[in-house]
């Protein structure tokens, strides 16, 4: 059925859930950028030479953006 024939609650739950999966992918991608921000008190320095709020940024940062690539893209399709 297309997406016009389809009763309005139908497509209200779609979009419903969509922007749900948006926000979700949206709270990953931040904190993602969080495990950059530097905190002196840190125990180690991370992989770019500084001490931030996690001692295994990059990568720890390029996962969680490919977490929130993974989460945006399967709530795009559903």
């Amino acid at each position: 059925m297309p997406e016009s024939e389809r009763p309005l609650s139908l497509q209200r739950q779609k979009v419903h859930s969509m922007s749900i999966v948006t926000i979700i992918a949206l709270l990953i991608a931040l904190a993602a950028l969080v495990t950059l921000l530097p905190r002196p008190t840190s125990s180690k320095k991370c992989g770019l030479g500084y001490k931030a709020i996690c001692s295994f940024a990059p990568i720890s940062t390029v996962l969680l953006l490919g977490v929130a690539g993974v989460v945006w893209l399967i709530g795009s399709l559903a």
